[in-house]
């Protein structure tokens, strides 16, 4: 981080952290499975429609954003959807999308925090009560997000660097274990498996829409796209990464029986010379980073959102944290079984991305009928 970095902002690769720590989380070992059971090998290139999809989604709300600097979404909604007339209108035909939003991201933090539990108790902490892990996780949560938004990114400068290491581990165990053989044949779906496998790696991509709240902070939001662009490239190359390395390792018929097949390739990595034993605990601990990350970010932005919504003073932040974790926390033990934890995370989501995808075309589309500017003049103060 720069030293000439102004108090309360955020530097261009603290948005590429943000962005790359946020969506890799804990969908990356589980995706797999859900994916070669719809496509097969064929999942090699819709993940990679899927990742071309949700880069797009990302210029998009990273435009939308630049024309609005230092503004976030609960912001420049307003000004786009209301009218000079009558401002009010503006905020409450925003008051919906902005509901969607913090369901979206409180329903997928509370399915990251019941599946961290969910992994946990199946391969470290067999005898603990999945309640400990997740209220221990929510309240550590709710700690970090009583910070400012600027104070997250830090946090997503630094742990950063541990995600890099896993993903060659992951490349290094197709060399060990992998049959290229599994990768084929290709294109053997039709387009209704095509349909439904988009949908399970779009739902991959949950956690996009951050941008929308932070980039209010960027200290030099001109230089956005690039971070954006950089990390999405990086998020696709570990994704399909991973998915190749199940594939090959495990082939489509056996995949789909294991519950984490990603921990599963990490357990088939022999370090030469018997250097490191056990690297599944190494890359575990690394994933636990990168939950949390994805935690911090999307929760950190729903208190970020409520704040700015309703102009709320900054020691209200720590109460809005506590919260949102308690919600979270009861939304996350509802699912009875995991099979239902699957399911919910899915839909979640998608709910993700589908906003992601609409309302950044709604704003564009009404920005266009009035000529590229929002109705209401920009506000001189800064963002909450």
């Amino acid at each position: 981080m720069s030293q000439l970095q102004p108090e309360g902002t955020i530097t261009p690769y603290q948005g590429y952290a943000l962005l790359v720590t946020t969506v890799i989380g804990v969908e990356v070992v589980v995706f797999p499975r859900f994916l070669s059971r719809e496509a097969g090998p064929d999942g090699i290139w819709i993940m990679l429609i899927s990742g071309l999809i949700t880069t797009f989604l990302v210029y998009l709300m990273t435009r939308l954003c630049q024309q609005f600097p230092q503004q976030s979404i609960t912001q420049f909604v307003p000004r786009i959807l209301g009218s000079k007339h009558s401002p009010r209108l503006g905020r409450l035909l925003s008051a919906p999308l902005m509901l969607l939003l913090l369901i979206s991201w409180l329903g997928i933090v509370a399915m990251i925090t019941r599946s961290f539990g969910e992994v946990m108790v199946s391969a470290v902490l067999v005898e603990t009560p999945i309640e400990f892990i997740m209220g221990t996780l929510c309240a550590i949560g709710a700690i970090v997000t009583s910070n400012r938004p600027e104070i997250l990114a830090r946090y997503a400068e630094f742990l950063l660097p541990f995600l890099y290491p896993p993903i060659l581990l992951i490349l290094f165990a197709v060399i060990q274990e992998g049959d290229w053989l599994n990768l084929l044949p290709l294109f053997q779906v039709n387009w209704h498996q095509v349909f439904k496998g988009l949908l399970h790696s779009l739902a991959t991509f949950g956690g996009i829409k951050v941008i929308l709240i932070f980039m209010a902070f960027y200290q030099q939001p001109q230089r956005a796209m690039h971070s954006h662009i950089s990390a999405m490239v990086i998020i696709m190359i570990g994704y399909l990464g991973t998915f190749l390395s199940a594939l090959s390792i495990f082939g489509k018929d056996e995949i789909v029986h294991l519950l984490w097949p990603t921990l599963e390739v990490v357990k088939q990595i022999r370090i030469p010379g018997g250097i490191l034993e056990r690297v599944e605990s190494a890359v575990l601990v690394v994933w636990m980073v990168a939950v949390f990350t994805s935690i911090t970010a999307m929760l950190g932005a729903s208190v970020q959102l409520i704040i700015s919504a309703f102009r709320l003073k900054e020691h209200y932040r720590k109460w809005i944290a506590l919260g949102g974790a308690a919600i979270v926390y009861f939304v996350g033990i509802l699912p009875t079984t995991v099979n239902q934890l699957l399911q919910w995370s899915y839909r979640f989501g998608l709910l993700d991305v589908g906003i992601a995808l609409a309302l950044p075309l709604l704003l564009f589309g009404v920005l266009k009928i009035r000529g590229g500017k929002g109705a209401i003049e920009q506000d001189e103060q800064p963002p909450v």
